[in-house]
Order: structure tokens, then sequence, then C-alpha cells
């Protein structure tokens, strides 16, 4: 959802309330609608130590970067990190959220819903 410009504090606290006992990740958007393969981005991903790329709502390994449509337009997102919101881990989602803000060029993803990847099938 669209939210409004505002503090990396206000945004840490929105989390903090809206999410509170939940596992989300920050994603930080590095291109959105652009066409091309991304390989070097890829590559530049995987030396920074993240191990995927979300790449139209996909998640794919940086190490074994496949072959993109030139043609097509893709949105890339740097899953930046996956955490539980809590108060007792504030100061990890606050470092979290910065790393976030200065990959995506002061803007954030949020993915909830996590949990249910830990629920047994």
């Amino acid at each position: 959802m669209p939210i409004e410009p505002q503090s990396e504090g206000a945004i840490a606290a929105r989390l903090l309330r809206e999410y509170k006992g939940q596992r989300i990740g920050l994603l930080a958007p590095l291109v959105v609608n652009r066409k091309g393969y991304y390989t070097d981005l890829a590559k530049w991903a995987r030396g920074k130590g993240y191990e995927f790329l979300r790449v139209d709502g996909e998640f794919l390994p940086t190490g074994k970067w496949p072959r993109l449509s030139r043609f097509q337009e893709h949105t890339l997102e740097l899953p930046v990190a996956d955490l539980r919101i809590a108060a007792d881990n504030e100061a990890e989602i606050r470092r979290a959220l910065g790393r976030a803000l200065e990959y995506g060029k002061g803007v954030v993803h949020v993915l909830s819903g996590l949990d249910r990847l830990a629920e047994p099938k």
C-alpha cells in the first residue's frame, strides 16, 4: 500500500505498531518497471552477501542468475531483512530499516504474511 513520505523514525514506529508479533520482510526497490537483464545488479547484491533478489514478485538466486526477458519490464527488490516485529528487537528493526532505505534511495517495501512460510504443509 502506498504511504506518504515520512521519517525513518516514523516508519519504524509504524512497523512496531502495525506488524507487532508478525514476521515481515523489508525490501529495497532497486529497479521499478524497467527492461533489462540485470546481471550486474545480481553480481553486486551477491557481493554484498545477498543470496536472492525478488524479481517481479519471485525470489531468484543471485548466484545462479537466470536470463531475464530483455524486452519485458521488471521490478527488482533487494530483500534486506526478514524480521519478527517486537519491542525487544527494535534496534535490529531500525538497523534493517536504515539499510533498506539506503539501498532503496528512501523507499522501502514491506512484505507481510511471512509467518505462513513457517507453518507445516
